[in-house]
């Protein structure tokens, strides 16, 4: 029969806001469900403290839990970058009007990522250029018998609010994972 307190923890685990979905607790699963267990037993075996202090010791001990396991992906997107390349071409019109080819734009991989003036970098023609943390442009237009051709450049990092947040969201689904299902500690 389950305890009173371990119930409580599960409505901690599954009470804590979790804003995204993990990507790769898989290699960490294990070490971190054994030091889990481990605080478990131990918060357990203390019969001296109160059911109250049983909560509050498990929920300081799982906070850093939870912090030691997200400096490891934390590192990763902070360091991680995606470069994108985009090539442009505009063939002139014969009769010497001006041909408008448009945008060739690089665009964030996802709403997390941005990028700056000082990630990008244009190489070949060029007739307007445009820079927003979301993405980088060129334009080209041509005139004559000519052509033109041009390249645009960005690197895209993550935010580190997201990554901070990237994080804990997956620390909130690597422990939760350690649980039973809720419904069924509710029947037991």
């Amino acid at each position: 029969m389950l305890k009173r307190w371990q119930v409580m923890v599960a409505f901690i685990l599954y009470g804590t806001a979790v804003l995204g979905h993990a990507t790769d607790i898989a290699p960490n699963h294990q070490q971190y469900q054994q030091q889990w267990q481990q605080l478990v037993d131990k918060i357990a075996a203390r019969t001296e403290i109160s059911f109250e202090k049983k909560l509050a010791l498990y929920e300081h001990y799982l906070q850093q839990l939870k912090q030691e396991y997200a400096q490891q992906p934390q590192q990763y997107y902070q360091q991680h970058s995606v470069t994108l390349s985009e090539t442009h071409q505009c063939k002139g019109r014969p009769a010497g009007s001006t041909k408008n080819c448009g945008f060739r734009c690089v665009v964030r991989p996802n709403k997390a990522m941005y990028t700056t003036e000082a990630w990008v970098t244009f190489s070949g023609d060029r007739t307007k250029t445009t820079v927003t943390e979301e993405k980088a442009c060129l334009k080209l237009e041509a005139k004559g018998n000519v052509k033109k051709e041009g390249q645009v450049t960005a690197i895209f990092k993550y935010r580190e609010g997201y990554a901070n947040y990237k994080t804990i969201s997956e620390a909130d689904t690597l422990f939760r994972s350690f649980y039973p299902d809720i419904q069924s500690l509710l029947t037991e």
